[in-house]
């Protein structure tokens, strides 16, 4: 039974339920090849015995309970509300089809992440995880769910009839501590979060894929931590900064709900906005500089979007200097880093 007085919370005024999953983890297991997958969906209470989870189209959550429904048979779930909050941090990006998220996490943690079997349907719960729902997805019996404030900072999906999930065991330590995430308006803790892990994630799939002189990678708080990623390159090649543009727009983990992708020469702090946009404002030419894709990934979340297809265009921006010219660009009217360590030095009780 959930106390739904005590461990769910309406975020921000106009959230249609409270909601006990934001900071969440999804447990599911794909019914055709036993991968389990984790995700952060927003859950939200209908009642002691019935929650809802909102997963947007395309997401790897939603992928398996459609395959179950496909079957005609409910899609059994785990859900955690609290704990390890690197797990959040895995959970709500976009790691690969397939990948084991619980691994992927204990990889960057430096050891294994401890897991229990559910009672129920044997799915893996966090050794120390606060509160645990499990339960099922059921796709003929459905209710309202949202609306809810989300991480561009908008109401822009309207309220939805969604399966519910009746619950049918909740695990918890005594005293349990509810973890949330409060996507809204920018700067939050969700966007941040995103920010920090999404920025090293396409850096890194650009370099497995290929691309060099890689120098730096930023999405920008400002852009949700997904709608204005910056790159940062050292051009060696003609046509180089399109690829880098085109490849951190494209690969999984730049893809979904995108909107800018700017890239920048290695002298620009990508995490700089001031820098960022004075490379665009004195070394982008707008109509040869900004290419476009169109029909992308999105989201019923992006408030730029009415109705499905939930499809998005986006730009490329190519901030950099000419490659045709660049040797020959001018000079940075700017004091050397030596000068100015050298001034620092002399006079330090100026720049305390």
């Amino acid at each position: 039974m959930l106390q739904k007085n005590t461990v769910s919370a309406r975020h921000i005024g106009k959230d249609g339920g409270r909601y006990i999953g934001t900071d969440d983890l999804v447990v599911m297991r794909d019914p055709d090849s036993g991968w389990v997958n984790v995700g952060t969906y927003r859950v939200m209470v209908h009642d002691k015995n019935t929650v809802a989870i909102w997963m947007s189209p395309g997401k790897h959550g939603r992928l398996i309970s459609e395959k179950y429904f496909a079957k005609g048979e409910p899609c059994p779930v785990v859900i955690s509300c609290g704990h390890d909050p690197n797990l959040f941090l895995v959970a709500h990006q976009e790691v690969d089809y397939e990948l084991d998220e619980f691994a992927y996490a204990g990889g960057q943690r430096g050891r294994p992440i401890e897991v229990i079997p559910s009672e129920l349907h044997g799915l893996p719960i966090p050794a120390y995880s606060e509160l645990v729902l499990e339960g099922e997805i059921l796709p003929d019996e459905t209710r309202e769910e949202g609306p809810f404030g989300e991480f561009m900072g908008y109401y822009a999906s309207e309220a939805s009839v969604l399966p519910i999930v009746r619950i049918k065991r909740v695990y918890w330590r005594n005293n349990p501590i509810l973890t949330l995430a409060v996507p809204s308006r920018p700067p939050e803790n969700f966007t941040f979060a995103r920010a920090t892990v999404k920025s090293a994630m396409i850096w890194d799939e650009m370099e497995k894929a290929g691309v060099p002189g890689v120098k730096g990678v930023w999405c920008h708080e400002s852009g949700a931590g997904r709608l204005f990623n910056v790159v940062a390159i050292e051009q060696l090649y003609p046509g180089h900064a399109t690829q880098a543009g085109m490849l951190a727009a494209t690969c999984h983990a730049g893809n979904y709900a995108g909107r800018w992708v700017i890239v920048v020469d290695e002298d620009i702090d990508p995490s700089n906005l001031f820098d960022v946009t004075w490379a665009m404002s004195t070394r982008c030419d707008p109509p040869e500089d900004i290419q476009y894709i169109k029909r992308a990934w999105s989201t019923p979340l992006d408030p730029m979007l009415r109705a499905p297809p939930w499809q998005n265009n986006r730009a490329v921006v190519d901030a950099c200097r000419p490659y045709g010219w660049k040797d020959d660009f001018p000079t940075v009217a700017e004091a050397s880093p030596e000068l100015k360590a050298s001034i620092r030095g002399k006079w330090p009780e100026l720049y305390e």
